[in-house]
């Protein structure tokens, strides 16, 4: 079952039945300055992508409640097991938080894209995101396969134009699709509540995941529809 919803999750998390969710993968707004963390060499912003990324800053800078979110998803799951995608900002006030409420079973995972954007003159280029994985500590659900010393690795590397919408944060269907198998299993429900462009849904109906999502942008909804009408085939090298 794929269910993908438009809508704003922080009205409709309530909604969702107590420990119904397996997993959780999100990708929420960084709550990102577009012209701070992005360069704006030559003629860069004449690429779609980056046109994309202008356009829709206000949706970037939206601030991304993780208190209420966190409380929520203690409801809705049995055991912690969730992944957070965010950026280093982002990163720094969720363990604060976590830390606060003395939650300590905390791993950090790295996406590193291999093609980043350039970076402003006396910055290090912006080329990596990451990716907080929270579980509980006495009731571990990650389970790394046949080959735990490849599927372990908190590395990941992609390239940012491998992508099958125009979202401009879309992440790699591998990834997603290697977080998928490290802490689900067939028939499991997943979560997204920042749908995008429909990458864990795209990812769910290969692996034969139940899925349900929420996206409140129209455009992009409309767009990972048809995405999954068109592309749920495939195979991935992880």
């Amino acid at each position: 079952m794929i269910d993908l919803r438009l809508g704003d999750i922080y009205n409709e998390i309530h909604k969702i039945p107590d420990n119904s969710v397996d997993l959780i993968i999100i990708d929420p707004p960084y709550d990102m300055s577009v012209f701070g963390d992005i360069a704006s060499t030559g003629d860069l912003f004449n690429k779609p992508s980056m046109k994309k990324l202008a356009e829709n800053a206000d949706g970037l800078r939206s601030s991304f409640d993780y208190k209420i979110l966190l409380n929520e998803f203690s409801r809705i799951q049995p055991v912690w097991n969730m992944y957070i995608f965010c950026n280093a900002k982002l990163l720094q006030k969720i363990l604060a938080y976590l830390y606060s409420i003395e939650y300590t079973r905390v791993e950090i995972l790295v996406y590193h894209k291999k093609n980043p954007l350039p970076s402003w003159k006396g910055h290090y280029m912006n080329d990596m995101e990451y990716c907080l994985y929270l579980c509980d500590d006495k009731n571990s659900q990650l389970d790394f396969g046949d080959d735990p010393y490849v599927n372990s690795s908190k590395l990941y590397q992609g390239y940012i134009n491998d992508k099958h919408t125009t979202h401009p944060t879309e992440k790699p269907l591998a990834l997603i699709a290697k977080l998928l198998k490290n802490s689900s299993k067939e028939g499991d429900l997943v979560l997204d509540c920042f749908s995008g462009s429909g990458t864990t849904a795209h990812a769910c109906k290969i692996l034969n995941r139940n899925f349900l999502g929420y996206e409140k942008n129209e455009e992009y909804y409309k767009e990972s529809l048809a995405r999954l009408n068109t592309q749920c085939q495939g195979c991935f090298e992880l």
